[in-house]
């Protein structure tokens, strides 16, 4: 998809697949707790959502309804985790490459018929005898289906034990809050409300910036309308739903909404850190954060390196990047968009060098009939108190 960035891209892959490494889990045999004895584990690339509406989730399973309709092809995801998908409505489905949009396989899948499939590595092998003449495949791909009939059905994932291996649960955990403040709201007003927002979830955050739009003026619309930024980094998605759910969080998101234009835009995702903040000591950083919802057939994965690979522009000084995957009954308020992209420069000038970069011209370019939507919101980060 992006042949001139070939050597980069490489270079990026490897570093993805190094974060694949297994660690050991270790326990506190006082406490029960289990923790990784290093970083390195792995995160998801793509959308860790093999299903069209998330049902319920537990400690051990999370449940999934999966429902396509004949000639639609759905947007690629990630099986995370080990998975059984029983069949309610069976039809045909072909299966696609989320890295290349390549055709890999199709099969029919029978009324009241059961899948079980194991994630080993970057693939998925199917373990029932049904299944079995199918060699091993990527783990994240797209569904279409091919066939007459609506395809329906129930997907169960099964997590690891804790002390077996990582669960997103456990994974580091950013949450960026846009916010929209009516125009008779002053400044000062608005930074009190931010302030008052963030005030509750202070007990679990690692760490939190917030931020005025500073977006150029030819990109000033590609803000949705959005004025404010609240930036809160979690240490698991465990601290971010404790935080998020907490009565005192509730309350004040409540009372912020007479002051707002509308509702916030709210997502989460698990930050795969492509390069870590290479900031000068005490310099306030400058963000660029970059929301994307992508076409059923975009080649994610060619797009997904390529923009990546923008982190060997000079003035990008960090890039964190995930899927959006906002915990159950919040999923709306991330309003349809799929990845997430946190860029770090050292001032609004360094901002200005990477847009205008050959590179960032270039990958734009090839990207842009792929994208459906897409948000930019930059700022000057405050740290919030």
């Amino acid at each position: 998809v992006f042949p001139h960035l070939g050597a980069c891209m490489m270079v990026v892959w490897l570093a993805f697949l190094a974060l694949g490494a297994a660690s050991e889990p270790t326990c506190d045999e006082s406490t029960g707790e289990c923790k990784l004895k290093t970083d390195e584990y792995y995160l998801p690339i793509y959308r860790p959502a093999p299903g069209t509406k998330r049902l319920a989730e537990s400690a051990t399973i999370v449940v999934w309804e999966l429902e396509i309709a004949p000639n639609e092809r759905l947007a690629a995801h990630e099986h995370y985790y080990d998975a059984t998908i029983h069949t309610l409505n069976g039809s045909w489905l072909a299966a696609y490459s989320a890295a290349s949009g390549e055709h890999m396989f199709s099969f029919e899948v029978p009324e009241g018929s059961t899948i079980m499939m194991e994630r080993k590595g970057q693939e998925m092998h199917f373990t029932d005898p049904d299944f079995k003449e199918f060699p091993p495949f990527e783990a994240s791909y797209a569904f279409e289906n091919v066939g007459s009939t609506s395809y329906r059905a129930l997907v169960y994932e099964r997590k690891p034990d804790p002390c077996a291996g990582l669960t997103l649960d456990q994974a580091p955990t950013v949450r960026l809050i846009l916010l929209s403040f009516e125009e008779s709201i002053s400044g000062s007003e608005r930074t009190h409300a931010v302030e008052r927002l963030y005030s509750p979830a202070s007990e679990f955050v690692d760490l939190a910036l917030t931020g005025e739009s500073s977006n150029r003026e030819e990109e000033k619309g590609l803000t949705q309308g959005h004025s404010h930024a609240l930036l809160l980094s979690f240490d698991s998605g465990q601290s971010r739903t404790n935080a998020m759910s907490s009565e005192a969080f509730l309350t004040e998101r409540n009372k912020l909404k007479k002051d707002l234009r509308f509702d916030p835009l709210e997502v989460d995702f698990h930050p795969t850190i492509i390069k870590a903040s290479q900031l000068p000591t005490g310099t306030k950083p400058f963000y660029r954060i970059q929301l994307f919802e992508y076409k059923a057939d975009a080649p994610l994965g060619g797009i997904i390196l390529a923009y990546a690979g923008l982190q060997n522009v000079q003035e990008v000084k960090g890039l964190w990047t995930g899927p959006i995957h906002n915990p159950i009954g919040d999923e709306k308020r991330a309003d349809g968009y799929e990845y997430a992209f946190l860029w770090t420069f050292e001032n609004a000038a360094g901002r200005d060098a990477f847009v205008e970069s050959d590179m960032y011209e270039d990958c734009m370019s090839n990207a842009v009939g792929y994208v459906e939507r897409a948000l930019t919101f930059d700022f000057s980060a405050e740290y919030a108190e």
